[in-house]
């Protein structure tokens, strides 16, 4: 019968002459616990790829490269341009013109 201490990394079971305790190396361990979470990201990123291949279409353009359409909405009238740049006159945007000027 062994009983193990996974937070002191000790495992101590019955011996011929009473205890034997057996005790483990914190660095050794903390370098296979990033190794194993290291390889479970790599292979759950495989899998993921292999998935990603099966459902996407590489001849399809990605959607921040597709053109977008021109906007639905268009004001009616009663609208002017207004410069917003204090120094360029090519910054401007679009304002309604019954807004008060303060």
């Amino acid at each position: 019968m062994a009983r193990p201490s996974y937070a002191y990394l000790k495992l101590k079971m019955s011996g011929p002459t009473g205890v034997i305790t057996v005790l483990g190396d914190p660095r050794r361990a903390k370098e296979i616990v990033n190794l194993n979470a290291s390889m479970a990201e790599e292979s759950g990123a495989k899998v993921e790829f292999v998935a990603y291949k099966l459902t996407v279409d590489p001849t399809e353009m990605p959607m921040e490269k597709k053109l977008t359409p021109e906007p639905s909405f268009h004001s009616a009238t009663g609208t002017k341009n207004i410069q917003v740049h204090p120094c360029d006159p090519s910054k401007t945007a679009k304002i309604d013109d019954d807004l008060d000027p303060k």
